[in-house]
């Protein structure tokens, strides 16, 4: 008879292993996330300024000039 057997490579021989129970952020972490952060701002709001400065994407929605008749 054929069975499937469970292996969980944590739970080798029923021995307890370390746990983490509590992380804390360092300095260097902190500043790349922030630094990551400010940067992707500063391109998301370059990107939202463009749309505002160019609303039609470079496409010309002028009144046409009726030609005289």
């Amino acid at each position: 008879m054929e069975q499937e057997i469970y292996y969980d490579p944590l739970i080798e021989n029923n021995v307890d292993h370390a746990t983490i129970d509590t992380i804390a952020a360092s300095d260097q972490w902190s500043t790349w996330r922030d630094n990551l952060a400010t940067e992707m701002f500063n391109e998301w709001m370059s990107n939202a300024v463009q749309s505002i400065l160019v609303p039609n994407n470079g496409l010309d929605f002028s009144p046409v000039q009726s030609s005289p008749t």
